[in-house]
């Protein structure tokens, strides 16, 4: 089997194949980020606020307003210029799907983010067996840790690709992803 994974997703997948190695062949970790003591802490503390339904409905402006933050500022509660995402706003519609998906899970999304958060990459990477391919999109949001997620795996094969935003993009990542893959 063949694992991909992106962000949260890598940390699954990395845990997959470690539990798992004999079940897994390739393994492909997409733009994971790396985070010290400090940082972590902070994102725990306010990344993925506990959010509860309320007569007024206040909830899903909060909920609306998470959603969309997070394409604006990474993290997405620090709202200062260095931290501005380097792309633009997705449209309404892909911001209203997402801003459903966290609606449906509005009492319990906050606890896959934090265990996430919690699974440290640094610790875990160095022990994979499998094949793999530690990757990430020139324009990712952890792009800035991908020269120390890379080093993490000695063995691993890298590369960064032009991600998905655009149906080029998604081509020409699609087609390194397979090289890897069928190679």
């Amino acid at each position: 089997m063949h694992l991909y994974g992106t962000h949260t997703g890598a940390r699954i997948a990395t845990w997959m194949a470690l539990n798992d190695v004999a079940q897994v062949d390739r393994l492909i970790l997409d733009g994971f980020g790396l985070y010290t003591p400090e940082s972590i802490d902070e994102i725990l503390k306010v990344y993925a606020p506990s959010i509860e339904p309320d007569q007024q409905g206040i909830y899903a402006l909060q909920a609306w307003q998470l959603c969309r933050d997070q394409y604006i500022w990474f993290p997405w509660f620090s709202k200062k210029t260095t931290d501005r995402v380097p792309h633009d706003l997705p449209d309404a519609e892909f911001l209203h799907s997402k801003f459903v998906e966290v609606l449906k899970g509005i009492r319990t999304y906050h606890k896959s983010y934090k265990a996430a958060f919690r699974y440290s990459m640094r610790e875990h990477v160095p022990h994979l067996k499998n094949r793999t391919l530690i990757t990430c999109a020139d324009n990712d949001l952890v792009r800035k840790d991908y020269d120390q997620a890379k080093a993490l795996l000695g063995a691993a094969e890298h590369f960064t690709t032009p991600g998905v935003r655009t149906p080029e993009a998604a081509t020409v990542t699609a087609k390194r992803f397979s090289q890897f893959l069928l190679s």
